[in-house]
């Protein structure tokens, strides 16, 4: 439990310092996944797409899709339609 809440202390503190980084996004959504907190992590898996759609890296966004779904299907949805529309 105290290694799980100084990770989650790191990974927020980084992303506070270093919100474009979307890899620092997609690990917290991967602590949050790994302690069930799913809406945590689908809000950072959510995030890290939207960076990476932003910074046109579609491939990787479309990456995150599989998890978000598992996580939040109307969510993965609305965003896999925005992610088509920007041509992903």
């Amino acid at each position: 439990e105290r290694d799980i809440s100084a990770a989650l202390q790191a990974y927020q503190s980084l992303a506070d310092s270093y919100p474009e980084r979307a890899e620092v996004w997609g690990e917290l959504g991967n602590l949050y996944f790994n302690i069930r907190r799913t809406s945590d992590a689908m809000g950072s898996y959510a995030k890290a797409a939207e960076l990476l759609t932003e910074q046109g890296d579609a491939e990787r966004a479309r990456a995150l899709l599989d998890v978000m779904y598992r996580l939040d299907a109307r969510r993965a949805s609305q965003f896999e339609m925005r992610l088509r529309q920007v041509g992903g």
